[in-house]
């Protein structure tokens, strides 16, 4: 006697078992390559510390400017409150 599944029910495990599977695939094909055996192209790899070195080059030229930019707004801050310091208050 064949069985019948409810087709709500079949679609409610295709919900649950699905999504997790294609948003694991990446990690899930990475594992499969390293106990496969398989390197990782290290032309991938160059290109990949190449473009971090770069991004760590371009932040630290940004760190120097807002550092700039800080003491730049401290000492117009300073003379903004020294200028108003000295000026007689005019009733």
């Amino acid at each position: 006697m064949p069985v019948d599944f409810p087709l709500w029910l079949v679609l409610v495990i295709a919900i649950i078992f699905i999504p997790p599977v294609l948003l694991f695939r990446p990690l899930i094909v990475a594992i499969s390559n390293r106990i496969a055996g398989k390197s990782v192209n290290s032309e991938e790899v160059k290109l990949l510390k190449k473009k971090v070195n770069l991004l760590e080059d371009q932040l630290m030229e940004m760190k120097g400017r807002m550092i700039s930019i800080e003491d730049t707004h401290d000492f117009s801050k300073k003379m903004i409150e020294d200028v108003a310091k000295r000026r007689p208050d005019k009733p």
